[in-house]
């Protein structure tokens, strides 16, 4: 089937604004791979990339790292590379790797010197111009990383897959025993819900999960999958270290994970932590937010604090495998779809700021 002479790609052109462009369909090379849009998801990182608050993002720029589709062109050397042809299904993982540098062959993409990733710091002026999923086809350059999926497998569910279950499973099960152990989960976005399937799979009781007003849908959709308890923080009389407490009989939990970014849920994260315990703290609270942290009560209980980029290779293909071999409802994370002509309101639609009824969890484009 012949491919379109151009592709349309909706492109944050200056701070607050997209507009639509249209590209020249590119070549790929020998190494190279191009790729049909399925679907993208709009991560939590886009609206900071609109609004141009990433230090690290340089405009134009077509936004866009999760994303799933078709293989429509791809080179030799790439093909034997991804062990992948013409048609195949899809998911790539953020990074773009040079392949060179130490960190790429020490600790892999993620600390890649260059410091590249889709829809984020390449700019839509660079050929071949398509670094984003933001757009009905996308580059997909040299030594990236690739996973062909299942047709079986929806698309919806697809993109939870690399850039945020990938994560969740790092974040959650990193250096952790988590069977028969419990676990803190502060924040039910979608990382925070990607964290209710990694604990579960991990053997992990009971699994507490926390929210506030107006997260009751995502709370409801915590325990659908697997959460043990749901607390909505508004509406407790007291602090959240008494309800956990009367939970697991009078002791705090061995391990928190904290995505809310939010001064006020990272010092309830800090709070609920045992001795000896582990707090991961993911969630960004956005360039210039400081969280005052009481040491004396962290040393006194040999709490560790760890923070965590980004998910890894083996992490990304344990997510897609969980996608493939279970049977979470993951389509039911996905609450609001768009088309490309409306990416500016599904980024919205996660920044709060479009009338919607109901309170997204997880907003996609289908471009």
């Amino acid at each position: 089937m012949a491919l379109p002479e151009s592709v349309r790609a909706a492109v944050v052109d200056e701070p607050g604004h997209i507009t639509i462009q249209e590209f020249d369909m590119p070549e790929v090379g020998t190494d190279g791979l191009l790729l049909e849009v399925e679907m993208t998801g709009v991560c939590g990182t886009d609206p900071k990339i609109y609004e141009h608050k990433r230090a690290d993002v340089t405009l134009p720029v077509i936004p866009g790292h999760e994303m799933v589709g078709r293989v429509a062109k791809i080179g030799d050397d790439a093909r034997e590379m991804y062990h992948v042809d013409v048609d195949d299904r899809i998911v790539a993982r953020p990074q773009i790797a040079c392949g060179q540098c130490e960190e790429c062959f020490t600790n892999g993409p993620i600390f890649c010197e260059h410091g590249r990733n889709y829809g984020i710091t390449v700019p839509s002026t660079e050929p071949p111009h398509l670094w984003g999923s933001y757009s009905e086809y996308m580059y997909i350059a040299p030594v990236s990383s690739v996973i062909k999926i299942s047709d079986s497998v929806t698309p919806e569910a697809a993109i939870l897959g690399p850039a945020v279950l990938g994560n969740s499973i790092r974040w959650t099960q990193e250096g952790a025993d988590l069977f028969a152990n419990p676990i803190v989960i502060q924040g039910p976005g979608p990382q925070g819900l990607g964290a209710v399937i990694a604990a579960k799979e991990a053997g992990a009781s009971p699994i507490i999960i926390t929210g506030v007003n107006g997260d009751e849908a995502r709370l409801e959709m915590a325990e659908q999958l697997g959460a043990d308890l749901t607390i909505n923080v508004s509406e407790l009389d007291g602090p959240l270290e008494n309800e956990v407490r009367d939970v697991l009989d009078g002791k705090l939990s061995p391990r928190v994970l904290d995505t809310t970014g939010h001064p006020a849920g990272m010092q309830n994260s800090l709070d609920v932590v045992g001795r000896e315990g582990t707090v991961v703290m993911i969630g960004q609270g956005g360039a210039g937010v400081e969280t005052p942290v009481e040491f004396d009560s962290l040393i006194s209980r040999d709490v560790t604090i760890e923070n965590f980029r980004s998910h890894r290779i083996p992490h990304a293909r344990q997510a897609m495998r969980f996608i493939e071999e279970t049977d979470y409802p993951l389509e039911d994370l996905v609450t609001h779809v768009f088309d490309l002509d409306d990416a500016e309101k599904a980024i919205k639609t996660v920044m709060g700021e479009e009338d919607v009824d109901e309170p997204p969890i997880k907003v996609v484009i289908e471009p």
